[in-house]
């Protein structure tokens, strides 16, 4: 039998961007307790930097949040 009292399951938020002007990518990767508070944080995030969350799936039909703003080239975010 398993138990599951004392387990903690998380999510993470995986985000990639490309500097505009550098061309440096910069990748963040973050720990959540829900998948609700990542993607809130993702939303805050996006929201102070200016940018748009396109939402989308990928070849295997994973949502995938494309990320687009002044200062970057590419951006992309995923939560598993």
């Amino acid at each position: 039998m398993t138990t599951t009292e004392n387990a903690t399951a998380t999510v993470q938020l995986f985000v990639s961007t490309t500097d505009a002007s550098t061309r440096r990518e910069s990748v963040v990767v973050e720990d959540f307790p829900t998948v609700t508070d990542a993607f809130s944080d993702l939303i805050a995030f996006c929201r102070d930097e200016q940018w748009t969350i396109t939402p989308t799936l990928d070849e295997d039909g994973v949502i995938v949040y494309l990320l687009a703003g002044d200062d970057i080239s590419e951006g992309l975010a995923t939560i598993s």
